[in-house]
């Protein structure tokens, strides 16, 4: 109750507190207009206790494209918005967000949560073909430890035995202070396939 009540009072700040709340994009019946779909938009960043599901940011269409862009190339927008809006686009543009994805996760000045979001992005929209070569770059070359880690644990939660010995690999070079940060990494080289399917 205290999101819904969150969600309506933001979008009466950005347009017309009736126009989107979560699940009612889902069920809307034609295409939302521009402004409420800025309006959700906003809305849906600024949630704090209730994920935004797949299916509800999808339901925001295309005329959420703008709006999650131009969070994200703001540079004064709080990590945890861009973070969001990163996620919230590549839902909706799938593989035509990469470019935004990649450039996120490889910038070393973007705080980490947004550089994890951009990661789990790349993961979600690109082919297992392609997956290689877009974060195996960052799995072995990241300056930051944790991107190197969460790189890993894209790629083997994506496909655990194409990449586990590679993820392996990079988890050995590491220091012993950094080696940790593998953990969930190399926790996917020991779960069922199908366990995988359903994280």
């Amino acid at each position: 109750m205290k999101t819904l009540i969150f969600l309506m009072l933001g979008l009466s700040v950005y347009g017309n507190a009736t126009a989107v709340t979560p699940g009612a994009a889902a069920s809307a019946a034609v295409p939302l207009s521009y402004q409420r779909a800025q309006s959700a938009v906003m809305a849906y960043l600024s949630a704090i206790d209730t994920p935004i599901t797949p299916s509800v940011w999808q339901a925001l269409g295309s005329q959420a494209i703008g709006p999650l862009q131009e969070v994200i190339r703001d540079r004064s927008s709080f990590p945890t918005r861009c973070a969001k809006a990163l996620e919230g686009l590549s839902w909706i543009s799938g593989e035509e967000a990469l470019p935004l994805l990649r450039a996120a996760a490889r910038d070393s000045s973007e705080p980490a949560v947004v550089r994890f979001a951009a990661l789990r992005g790349i993961a979600q929209v690109v082919d297992k073909a392609a997956l290689s070569g877009e974060l195996r770059p960052l799995l072995e070359g990241a300056a930051d430890a944790r991107v190197r880690a969460f790189a890993g644990a894209q790629l083997t939660s994506r496909d655990a035995w194409a990449y586990c010995g590679l993820v392996k690999a990079q988890a050995d070079r590491e220091t012993a202070e950094q080696r940790p940060q593998f953990e969930r990494a190399l926790k996917n080289c020991t779960t069922e396939p199908h366990q995988l399917d359903q994280q």
